[in-house]
């Protein structure tokens, strides 16, 4: 039985250790999934937080005999988005509102300053077009086949600069 599995099946029977184990695990993919949809930080971090919630309260409904445990965790995070995706279709839209001025405080999901300083000191380490694609992934929430227009790459290209920049940026804070 493969961890994930073990993870959500001790969640099941209320270990909460189980939960922050499966959170550090898979906070990545499930933002990854939650930013390519919703195209916003802000939004894909609260899908985040709530798919994991959710997760809490409904792991009694997990079979390893009927789900595989990503698919189970992914379809919480999918169907978190979809009900976003919906609520924000349903809200009129601002009544002229100019918030453009105040964009540069809601369009990061690491507006903590500490926060801040630990992701520029991992992606210090990065190459200037890693650099770049990191940013405009997960901060400007572009999705892989706009960066591959926008950089004029193969799609494949942008999503393994990603993955290796991901994976360089986890080394650098793991040795920090």
């Amino acid at each position: 039985m493969d961890t994930e599995t073990q993870l959500i099946l001790k969640l099941s029977r209320g270990d909460e250790h189980a939960l922050r184990d499966l959170y550090d695990l898979l906070k990545d993919r499930v933002y990854s999934l939650s930013l390519e949809m919703l195209k916003s930080p802000q939004d894909a971090e609260e899908v985040l937080q709530d798919t994991f919630v959710k997760l809490y309260h409904h792991a009694r409904e997990f079979s390893p005999h009927i789900h595989a445990p990503r698919a189970f965790i992914y379809t919480i995070a999918r169907r978190e988005c979809l009900n976003r995706i919906r609520a924000q279709k349903a809200r009129p839209q601002n009544a002229g509102l100019d918030l453009a001025e105040h964009d540069h405080l809601l369009s990061t999901p690491f507006a903590d300053p500490e926060n801040r300083v630990t992701v520029d000191h991992a992606m210090h380490h990065l190459n200037p077009l890693d650099q770049h694609l990191i940013h405009d992934s997960f901060f400007e929430g572009y999705t892989h086949d706009e960066l591959s227009s926008r950089y004029r790459l193969p799609l494949g290209t942008i999503k393994t600069r990603l993955r290796r920049a991901l994976s360089a940026m986890k080394k650098a804070l793991e040795g920090k």
